[in-house]
């Protein structure tokens, strides 16, 4: 089981966090998994019971996103998935817009496994993509911004 360090009195995220779980007990080296909203600001983050929270590094998600962006403005597409490795952990970035998600890894993860979870996970996220987008599209539309 992992810790999920979301706030407990939203149970929308209980099926999140169960899926995740499952993710945990068939991938043994996927340490955690943090989702954000596309300002890199957390929406939850899960990881397992005895790895501790250092694995998951915030700013790395927003690193990510920037780069994607950076990516998307010169030209290039918007990739699927970024992957990145520190001293001590892989990591995987998934663009669900307006959701992203970091996988957080061992060293040694099968990088193709932990890619392969893309399309589970935007099956999962597509109610919270959804709620967001709608969110978003509300907050921009009664600020009176405009493209």
């Amino acid at each position: 089981m992992a810790a999920n360090v979301d706030q407990p009195d939203k149970p929308a995220s209980a099926p999140l966090a169960k899926f995740i779980d499952t993710l945990f007990e068939q991938h043994p080296d996927l340490l955690g998994v943090l989702l954000t909203d596309a300002e890199g600001i957390p929406m939850l983050f899960q990881a397992r019971e005895d790895q501790p929270e250092l694995a998951c590094d915030p700013n790395v998600n927003t690193h990510l996103v920037q780069a994607t962006d950076n990516l998307h403005h010169i030209g290039f597409c918007t990739p699927l998935a970024t992957l990145s490795q520190g001293e001590r952990f892989q990591y995987v970035h998934f663009n669900c817009q307006p959701i992203q998600c970091l996988l957080i890894a061992e060293l040694d993860a099968n990088l193709g496994r932990l890619l392969a979870l893309k399309p589970q996970f935007e099956y999962r996220l597509q109610p919270v993509r959804t709620k967001v987008a709608r969110l978003t599209s509300h907050s921009i539309a009664s600020s009176g911004f405009q493209d």
